[in-house]
C-alpha cells in the first residue's frame, strides 16, 4: 500500500510543478487590460485614457499636481502610481476602495476624469467587433461591467518595480 501512496503523492507533486503556475504565455486577462488601460474609447470624449495620467513613463504615476479630465478641468487630487498594486488593501487616497476591480471603474465614471458612465463604456466595448471578439476569447462572453474591472485590474496586478536594495 505504501508504495502506491508514494508514487500517487509523487505523481501529484510533479503535476503542481507543471504549466499552472510557470508558463511563458502571456496574462490574456492583463494583456486585454493593457489595452483597455491605454484606449481613450474609456472616456466621454474618447481624448484621454487611463495611461493619460498614470503615465508608463513616469511610473504609471502623473507629473501634474492633479490630474486634468476630458474637457481640461483640473482634478482635486494628484494621481496616485498605479505599480505595486498587487498587495494594497485599499484604494484611492483617501481608501474608499476595498478592491482593485471597485478601483479601476471609479475614474472611468468621474465627472472630473473620464465622465463616462460604465454601461455607456460596456455599450461602446460590445459596439467595437475587436473587443467583443477579445473578450470572447479571454472571457468566453461579451464585455460587462465585471470584465471590464477584471481586465482592467488583472494588467494593474502586473505592474511591478524590479527588485531593488531597499526590498531586502
Amino acid at each position: 500500500m505504501k508504495p502506491t501512496w508514494v508514487v500517487l503523492t509523487l505523481l501529484g507533486i510533479a503535476g503542481l510543478g507543471g504549466s499552472a503556475f510557470v508558463t511563458d504565455e502571456p496574462n490574456q486577462v492583463a494583456v486585454l487590460g493593457e489595452r483597455l488601460f491605454s484606449d481613450p474609447i474609456l472616456s466621454r470624449t474618447r481624448t484621454i485614457s487611463c495611461a493619460t495620467c498614470h503615465r508608463p513613463d513616469y511610473a504609471f504615476a502623473d507629473t501634474s499636481a492633479v490630474s486634468v479630465g476630458v474637457r481640461g478641468q483640473r482634478g482635486k487630487r494628484n494621481t496616485p502610481s498605479a505599480m505595486n498594486v498587487l498587495l494594497q488593501a485599499n484604494f484611492f487616497w483617501d481608501g474608499r476602495a476595498a478592491t482593485l476591480e471597485e478601483q479601476v471603474l471609479a475614474p472611468i465614471e468621474n465627472p472630473d476624469e473620464m465622465d463616462l458612465p460604465i454601461a455607456e463604456a460596456v455599450n461602446r466595448l460590445n459596439r467595437s467587433k475587436t473587443y467583443v471578439a477579445q473578450f470572447g476569447r479571454v472571457f468566453g462572453e461579451l464585455p460587462s461591467r465585471t470584465n471590464l474591472a477584471k481586465a482592467l485590474a488583472e494588467f494593474q496586478r502586473t505592474l511591478e518595480t524590479a527588485d531593488s536594495p531597499f526590498d531586502d
